[in-house]
């Protein structure tokens, strides 16, 4: 029960689950972390535009953790 961002290579994942169990406690993260959360529950917004995609994760209170954007590749 995290929230973190990886980058592998050309892929971005998400690990969300924050949604309401205790968070984990871990002592390290992988390589490919870009952003690491554990502090408090949460809950990630998704919006998304003709030209991109945007991923936001914020605290049960609204306090922004992380924010990624991934433009479109296709015409």
């Amino acid at each position: 029960h995290t929230y973190e961002r990886l980058q592998v290579g050309a892929i971005t994942f998400f690990v969300n689950g924050l949604g309401g169990s205790l968070p984990y406690q871990l002592s390290s993260t992988l390589p490919e972390s870009q952003v690491f959360f554990n502090t408090t529950w949460g809950a990630q917004l998704v919006t998304v535009t003709a030209t991109d995609i945007t991923f936001e994760f914020f605290t049960w209170d609204g306090a922004p953790v992380d924010s990624h954007t991934i433009a479109k590749a296709c015409p």
